[in-house]
């Protein structure tokens, strides 16, 4: 019988079925692409897959009808590789802007009743501005990594806040980046999602995206209110603006973070669209 308070996709425990010959194989082989082109890749990440099954286990259960090595080898290369090339390990909290972090768009904050880290998504918040797509994405990509690396084991639970959204909120391209770096790249990462009232008007998109996942994944999805939430995740474990009783702050600002405009200018943007971004994530400081 599950010891879980709700069913998860516990991608951890489930795949300590795939042999540990097969890990060594895999291993064996990922560890000789890169002695081929180290450039490629991670030092760093290929010394920690020598050691840690889990980090080379994650690609072999994703082909848990029976595991492939030579499929999973396949979906490890290319997810070591994005890694390089997206600069995953060069992304840094003090990069991304104060108004981002005063905004609380995206936070990771406190555990589910299953003991899963939460990151909360605030729906409200976002806004597609194109030019700060790929500071949207490389933030959320931020924080992956941290639970990835700070919380083995435990999964991920997404907690979409859908209160006071609406379509200009839903941006189909970050929502599509979302669910192809998870699959792709953190494999076995997401244990559950929650929907936190969901209106009407964004159930269409909600459908959409929801077609975009396995059978077995879309069992894991919650739509939570505000009666049912606290059977997920306790009061003391969500902050206030979710009705919880969790004092921790969470719009910290970490030091030497940029303001919108610093960043603007760094990264050759014209004023306006860094006014553009603070007028919209202003409305959010307090709310």
């Amino acid at each position: 019988m599950s010891s879980k308070t709700f069913e998860i996709l516990d991608t951890y425990s489930n795949s300590l079925v795939v042999p540990k010959d097969l890990i060594e194989d895999l291993r064996q082989k990922i560890v000789e692409r890169f002695a081929a082109n180290p450039d490629l890749y991670y030092t760093k990440d290929i010394e920690k897959l020598k050691t840690n099954d889990w980090s080379v286990r994650r690609f072999l259960y994703e082909h848990k009808s029976k595991p492939d090595v030579s499929k999973a080898l396949e979906s490890m290369d290319k997810a070591l590789k994005w890694r390089k090339s997206f600069g995953v390990h060069e992304l840094k909290d003090n990069e991304f802007t104060r108004e981002g972090y005063l905004s609380a768009g995206a936070f990771v904050y406190g555990t589910d009743r299953n003991g899963s880290p939460i990151l909360i998504l605030r729906g409200k918040v976002s806004r597609k501005i194109k030019v700060w797509v790929k500071t949207a994405h490389q933030f959320l990509v931020y924080l992956f990594e941290y639970v990835d690396q700070n919380f083995e084991g435990k999964g991920l639970t997404l907690l979409i806040d859908c209160r006071d959204s609406g379509i200009k909120n839903a941006d189909m391209d970050t929502l599509k980046f979302i669910h192809s770096v998870l699959t792709d790249y953190y494999p076995g990462l997401v244990s559950s999602s929650m929907v936190y009232k969901m209106p009407i008007v964004l159930e269409a998109i909600y459908k959409m995206c929801r077609s975009w996942l396995s059978d077995e994944q879309t069992k894991y999805i919650y739509i939570v209110g505000k009666k049912t939430i606290q059977q997920y995740v306790a009061p003391e474990q969500l902050p206030d603006i979710l009705l919880g009783t969790n004092a921790k702050p969470y719009r910290d600002i970490p030091d030497g973070s940029p303001s919108v405009h610093e960043l603007a200018e760094k990264l050759g943007f014209k004023t306006e669209k860094a006014d553009k971004l603070v007028k919209h994530l202003e409305k959010f400081y307090d709310n």
